[in-house]
């Protein structure tokens, strides 16, 4: 009856007024009706003059204090027993202190939220406890729908828990804040209560660190409801994971990647997509160093930025190894992974490149081999050339395990190769199964040629056990090599053979075809009818000496005198000897032209040979000069027969030239002198010569009657083989 209160009031007929229930009841009114009827409301009190309850309905949240406050001075005697709030969430929030202060006082009865939900922060949560354990409706009996901002990550089950405590408020969603260090902390409770949560906003600009796969799987609502500037470090994942990965739309991500090598080595350019767009943090190789991240060379350059990231298992080494490498940046390569990553254990460099390439950075594959990184080396053309220096100089390279492109061994020339050591560089090429020796080339001097003469042609032939390796032999000074036919007592006797005979008796005939350079040949001890089987058997050299020294029977010297003097004249032939084994006696045998020709022949002969002129007297008149030369000669015993079948005709001139050259008496065959009377006086006066006592018969050229004193008659009588002419005494 406010308004039949108020009427009496204003004509002065209300003296006073009491509420009989005292604070047993409350007086109800709106904030309305206490603002109309303040004059009424002045006069009331309680029983007894004293105090009496008061409760106002649907005041503004912005009202409630100033209400309380106007009542209060009002009207002393009034008791407020609860002010009830109507108003929308975002006013009664606005004045969320205001009524937590009335609420402490129990001064705040129902809140009717008229949009039915208000929007709290987590500080307010914790500052307005009175105000929440308040009454609250929606106006229609409801539940109230509270949002909560600002949760901290360990504190949205809590907050949640203070809410729902009263049963006129539910919680709808929660929006968590906090650091990066607090919600990687918090993980597992955001997602126990993911289902209300609506926002994870990280506070600060840090990384949520080492978040294993494992629980970002388990956590992934949560996770996936992060936002802020952050960066998200998922560890523990492969690399598979990571690429398949759904990630919260703001921040950033990045991956502590741990995966096998194998998976490390064939996603090399994801990896390196990651590392560019700043999501890679860490790689690790989960097989240790038990297996090597396999990886080419030209992989390495244009992955270096992530393989400088690998490390093995608890930050320890993992094993690398290059593939593909060319001879030319192998050492290079090495450096590069060194300076690269001091985690790196690098395995090996697989190198593949033509053979003439790796022999010029053999020194670099050395340095390798030496340091156990070299790996396999695949020759692409399947061959090899080495010299014996880099052979003795590169033994850590020769171990290496080679191969042609097709799984077959590495055919290997070797060059510059000493006469003595074909066997050892044989020897340390075949040591290694994947190489196999195709050549030898031989390059030394002239001696040490000479003095490995037999293993060089076991080297060079198939026959006697020997294996046909050696292509060439060089000789590199201007030296001779000497060796000598039939006797076996020398380790470089030489067995040249006749068309008919086998290769197995054949000794040296393959490697001296073999030899090269500036260089003499000297065969001494040889058979006449070896020579042009020893001149075949040797190398076709316009730059070799060839010559021997000749050793026969004086019978075949004899025969092939003059093929001995064609040889001698081209400087062919040394010296000229009668074998010691001819126990015949016979000398050389000559006839007077060859005492000429053959002269360069037979000043080759040995010191003391006998050498025969078996000729016509008419033939060594012929040649009478040379055989006076040859008579001359100190180094032999000339033996000068003239072979006449009977008595020659011979003027005394003739026979003293004969007489200078031997002592012959024409094998008892005798002479005839015939000459000019006048020739025959003048030696028949003395005969020095005992040309005329050994004549056979002596006769006058002239034909028609000479003239002879008697004296002379005298003495032409006289002379017992003397047929005397016609003549006149005078």
């Amino acid at each position: 009856h406010l308004s039949d209160l108020a009427t009496m009031l204003n004509n002065g007929s209300l003296n006073s007024l009491t509420s009989s229930d005292g604070t047993l009841k409350a007086i109800t009114m709106s904030a309305a009706d206490v603002s109309t009827y303040s004059e009424v409301l002045n006069k009331i009190d309680g029983p007894s003059a004293g105090n009496f309850a008061l409760k106002i309905t649907d005041v503004a949240a912005n009202q409630a204090t100033t209400t309380k406050n106007f009542i209060t001075a009002l009207n002393s005697a009034a008791s407020i027993s609860a002010i009830d709030v109507t108003d929308t969430g975002a006013n009664i929030m606005a004045n969320v202190a205001d009524l937590q202060t009335l609420a402490h006082d129990n001064k705040l009865g129902t809140v009717s939220v008229s949009d039915g939900a208000f929007t709290i922060s987590e500080t307010q949560l914790t500052a307005n406890s009175d105000f929440l354990a308040s009454g609250f409706d929606d106006g229609a009996s409801g539940t109230v729908a509270v949002t909560i901002t600002d949760v901290a990550a360990d504190k949205t089950i809590d907050d949640m828990a203070a809410v729902t405590a009263n049963s006129s408020l539910t919680v709808s969603t929660e929006k968590v804040k906090d650091t990066a260090d607090h919600i990687k902390a918090a993980l597992d409770q955001l997602q126990a209560n993911a289902s209300k949560i609506t926002s994870i906003t990280v506070s600060d600009a840090h990384t949520i660190t080492d978040v294993s796969f494992a629980t970002f799987t388990r956590d992934t609502d949560a996770v996936n409801k992060l936002s802020g500037n952050f960066t998200l470090n998922v560890s523990g994942i492969s690399i598979s994971d990571a690429s398949g990965l759904t990630l919260p739309a703001t921040g950033k991500a990045s991956f502590s990647i741990s995966d096998t090598a194998a998976n490390i080595a064939s996603h090399l350019s994801d990896l390196t997509t990651m590392y560019n767009n700043g999501s890679l943090n860490s790689l690790t190789s989960s097989d240790g160093t038990g297996k090597a991240v396999s990886v080419s060379a030209d992989d390495l350059i244009a992955n270096s930025n992530v393989l400088g990231m690998v490390s093995g298992p608890n930050a320890g080494n993992f094993a690398l190894k290059i593939t593909d490498a060319t001879s030319s940046n192998a050492l290079s390569v090495k450096n590069f992974v060194t300076s690269l990553n001091a985690s790196a254990d690098l395995s090996g460099i697989d190198v593949a490149d033509t053979g003439a390439k790796i022999m010029s950075h053999i020194g670099d594959l050395q340095t390798l081999a030496s340091a156990g990184k070299l790996g396999k080396v695949t020759v692409s053309d399947g061959t090899l050339s080495i010299s014996e220096s880099q052979l003795t100089g590169n033994t850590d390279f020769l171990k290496a395990n080679f191969d042609d492109g097709n799984g077959a061994p590495v055919a290997v020339t070797i060059t510059n190769v000493a006469a003595d050591k074909t066997h050892d560089d044989f020897a340390a090429v075949m040591t290694n199964g994947s190489l196999k020796v195709a050549s030898e080339k031989v390059n030394d001097t002239a001696d040490h040629i000479e003095s490995n003469i037999l293993d060089l042609e076991k080297g060079s032939s198939n026959a006697n056990g020997g294996t046909a390796l050696i292509s060439s032999i060089a000789v590199s000074d201007n030296g001779t090599i000497d060796i000598s036919e039939g006797d076996s007592s020398l380790p470089n006797a030489y067995d040249p053979t006749d068309a008919g005979d086998t290769e197995a008796t054949k000794q040296y005939t393959d490697a001296l075809k073999l030899l090269s350079g500036s260089y003499g040949m000297s065969v001494s001890g040889i058979a006449v009818a070896h020579l042009d089987a020893v001149s075949s058997n040797v190398a076709t050299n316009p730059l070799m000496r060839l010559s021997f020294t000749v050793k026969d029977s004086a019978s075949n010297l004899s025969t092939a005198f003059d093929d001995l003097q064609t040889k001698a004249a081209a400087g062919k032939i040394d010296s000229i000897n009668i074998d010691p084994a001819d126990v015949s006696g016979d000398p050389i045998t000559l006839t007077a032209a060859q005492g000429g020709s053959d002269a360069k022949a037979i000043s080759l002969l040995a010191a003391g040979t006998a050498v025969k002129i078996d000729d016509t007297a008419q033939n060594i008149l012929d040649n009478i000069a040379d055989m006076k030369t040859l008579k001359a000669n100190s180094g032999i015993t000339l033996i000068v027969t003239p072979n006449d079948s009977s008595p020659p005709d011979l003027t005394i001139a003739n026979m003293k030239d004969i007489k200078s050259v031997t002592d012959s008496t024409f094998g008892g065959l005798g002479f005839n002198i015939k000459d000019n009377v006048g020739n025959i006086l003048n030696e028949a006066a003395s005969d020095p010569d005992g040309i005329i006592a050994g004549a056979k018969s002596i006769s006058v050229t002239e034909t028609d009657p000479v003239n002879l004193t008697k004296a002379q008659a005298k003495l032409l009588r006289s002379l017992s083989n003397m047929t005397m002419p016609t003549y006149n005494e005078v």
